[in-house]
């Protein structure tokens, strides 16, 4: 590990990242750069991946699962045991910190660390818990395009596709059609301000992960 080069290039290499986050005028700005990072193996709000079929070992299908936490899982931000606490509480101190490296005031660092806290939680709360994570029968929900979009009518799911890289699948499956719906109020519910801060955290803990 090269840590001198690590030191010397600051965050020169995720800077073209940080100022597309930055110029963000509208919904439609911020989905196509949320398909943009998938594309380059940042994945805010939810994962995506190909897999063979459960229910077709024929076929390789398209799969989106709940994701987009800083934090293991749901349980992590809803549970109010002594540990959990803690562990958010430090949580949310490594994100005021790396919110100041990036150069942000106290006040500046503060916000954005609570507007991430606040989109986590929220994506927390719509998240499958881990024993329904194991139940093969309730992650494998087959949709098609046109469902999809209904499930999710503030996403535009044919652009994402497209955005990322690949051909628009007539269907594939979701883990949580619950998340997604809740993805979509999001996104006409959050400020752009807000999703910018949840942006940023997820360009540069990508980044901290392969130094």
């Amino acid at each position: 590990m090269n840590t001198e080069s690590t030191e010397l290039k600051g965050i020169d290499p995720i800077r073209p990242d940080l100022e597309l986050i930055d110029k963000i005028a509208d919904t439609n700005d911020l989905q196509q750069l949320i398909a943009q990072l998938h594309a380059s193996r940042v994945s805010p709000l939810f994962n995506i991946y190909a897999a063979q079929d459960r229910k077709n070992t024929t076929e390789i299908i398209v799969n989106l699962s709940q994701g987009g936490l800083g934090l293991p899982d749901r349980d992590y931000y809803t549970s109010e045991d002594k540990r959990s606490t803690e562990i958010r509480n430090a949580y949310q101190q490594h994100l005021k910190q790396v919110f100041n490296l990036l150069g942000y005031d106290e006040e500046k660092a503060k916000q954005s660390t609570e507007k991430v806290m606040a989109i986590e939680t929220r994506l927390a709360n719509a998240s499958y818990t881990r024993l329904e994570r194991r139940d093969p029968n309730k992650t494998y929900n087959k949709v098609s395009l046109q469902e999809m979009q209904f499930n999710s009518p503030m996403f535009n799911w044919s652009n994402y596709f497209s955005g990322i890289g690949i051909e628009v699948p007539t269907e594939f499956v979701i883990d949580n059609p619950t998340f997604f719906s809740e993805v979509s109020r999001m996104l006409s519910e959050t400020s752009l301000d807000s999703w910018k801060s949840y942006l940023t955290w997820n360009v540069v803990n990508l980044s901290l992960i392969h130094i």
